[in-house]
């Protein structure tokens, strides 16, 4: 016969942690390491027993090979002896730790010489235990891990014509998994079943975001998995499976306009979760948490508003023979909202632990339902702050509104200098400016001119900003020495501009024409 999988429990204590089975306990009773009375379990412990239908194929010494494929559920055993008197037939729970190990019923079998083929269907611990009880704990014996993901590039490209750069400038996270199992079946069914997980963890993130025309991205990555299976026995029965927790780490930005954006936390999290069934009541979820956090201040360059959500995910699974379980995951978060205000770029972040759990229980017992916990919890203070736009840069607002069809009349002399310098015209603009604000109503052209202009007597120039939402980030779209052209789109921000050069001020009338 193939040498299974899963060896002895022996074999696998240095890797995987601890197995504890109550046959081992000394005194001890599983009620005694639940922290139980035995008041409260519905059946008196006592030695286990399995359903007298079970056939524990690793202890046929006439077995020479087998095989089980999960899709048609396809059982294949050869012999070494005559099949016809194995005990395997319709109606019968055969297991083995064979692969990921499997529990299966026969539903109907063919045999050929000394090969049987078993068509089966999944059976369950509770139609295969009498009565009976285990206990596993994984992990208590694994090193911590120590991740460091520093200048990693989590996304580099165009979006919508918009070139895009997602960097984790810092990121570096410590994980301890601990998991605990433990079950007991009475009377052909699961009276008491536990999983508890705790996680230790702690993380320092901080990530960069840069687009040149928005950003609108979901992303996740997974930095780091570990399994520990397990091994071990209910009486004579075989036990297999294998818990796996793995690690994500992600974000999800929206910023519709050109911008810069640098956030993130330093959190240290023991986050634990039981999950427990009681017979006489069903399911029960006991979360704990006791989180530290320590926002690292944003920074921002943004013309509009922004938002980035930055979380590091923990997911974790059981999984008895080769049948799904228990799942359950939770993120770690950070939150800042970012809006363009006149003193600057006001932001406010929050953070939390977000879980969820899905137990799954027909691996222990068909006729108990699947139950789903779900469960938000806010573990930081809501912060907030102001960033100053860059020194030079004027407030992106209070400024005047036009428009179209309407003429200005006005004196560059009784503004402030604010813009000393274009992007579409080289030249001395040391001088105040005026400066309105118009929402374009249509896409098309338009005409931003001086009337009556005399440059001998004052040098006034026109510009047009195309600042989204303000003119911190705005960029010069069109210039001209009395009058320009430029092309508008609905609903979007210009901002007009009278300039004097070369430190030239004084009256000016001015007329904004649409066509």
């Amino acid at each position: 016969m193939k040498t299974p999988r899963h060896s002895t429990p022996a074999r696998l204590l240095p890797a995987i942690g601890m197995i504890l089975l109550c046959s081992a306990c000394g005194d001890l009773t599983l009620s005694e390491l639940r922290g139980e009375t035995p008041d409260e379990l519905p059946n008196d412990l006592g030695e286990a027993v399995i359903h007298e239908d079970v056939v524990i194929l690793d202890s046929d010494p006439c077995i020479t090979d087998l095989s089980a494929d999960a899709a048609p559920n396809l059982v294949t055993i050869h012999f070494g002896c005559d099949p016809l008197n194995r005990g395997i037939e319709p109606g019968k729970i055969i297991v083995s730790t064979e692969g990921e190990g499997f529990l299966r019923r026969v539903e109907s079998i063919e045999i050929n010489d000394r090969t049987v083929r078993a068509w089966t269907t999944p059976a369950s611990l509770a139609e295969a235990v009498e009565r009976g009880e285990l206990e596993v704990r994984l992990g208590e014996d694994t090193s911590r891990s120590v991740i460091d993901l520093s200048n990693t590039t989590l996304y580099e490209g165009t979006m919508h014509e918009s070139d895009v750069l997602v960097r984790l400038n810092r990121g570096v996270f410590d994980i301890a998994p601990l998991i605990d199992i433990a079950g007991h079946w009475a009377e052909g069914e699961v009276q008491l079943f536990d999983l508890e997980t705790d996680f230790d963890i702690s993380a320092d993130v901080e990530l960069y975001l840069s687009s040149t025309a928005g950003i609108d991205l979901t992303r996740d990555h997974v930095f780091w998995e570990q399994t520990y299976p397990f091994d071990t026995h209910i009486g004579p029965l075989p036990v297999v499976g294998e818990a796996g927790v793995r690690a994500v780490l992600g974000f999800e930005a929206r910023a519709p306009g050109e911008g810069r954006i640098t956030t993130g936390f330093v959190a240290d999290a023991r986050w634990s979760n039981e999950h427990q069934f009681r017979s006489e009541s069903g399911w029960d979820e006991s979360p704990d948490d006791d989180i530290s956090w320590e926002f690292r201040e944003p920074d921002f360059e943004i013309s509009r508003d922004a938002s980035v959500r930055t979380f590091m995910r923990l997911e974790a699974f059981v999984r008895f023979y080769d049948e799904t379980g228990p799942e359950l995951e939770g993120d770690l978060f950070s939150e800042v909202v970012a809006q363009p205000e006149c003193d600057g770029i006001e932001w406010e972040a929050n953070a939390g632990l977000e879980s969820r759990a899905k137990i799954r229980v027909n691996i222990l017992d068909k006729f108990k339902p699947t139950v789903t916990f779900a469960e938000v919890t806010l573990t930081a203070d809501l912060v907030d702050g102001t960033v100053p736009y860059p020194f030079g840069f004027p407030a992106p607002c209070g400024h005047e509104s036009i428009s179209c069809g309407e003429t200005i009349s006005d004196d560059t002399s009784d503004f402030e200098e604010q813009l000393d310098s274009y992007s579409c015209n080289i030249g001395n603009y040391s001088a105040p400016e005026a400066i309105y604000e118009w929402k374009a109503p249509y896409t098309g052209q338009a005409e931003w001119s001086l009337l009556n202009a005399q440059p001998t007597e004052v040098n006034h120039d026109v510009m047009v900003v195309d600042g989204a939402m303000s003119l911190v980030f705005g960029q010069c779209q069109a210039w001209g020495s009395n009058s320009v052209s430029f092309a508008v789109t609905q609903g979007q921000t210009y901002f007009l501009v009278v300039d004097g050069y070369h430190w030239d001020a004084g009256p000016f009338e001015a007329r904004l024409s649409c066509f």
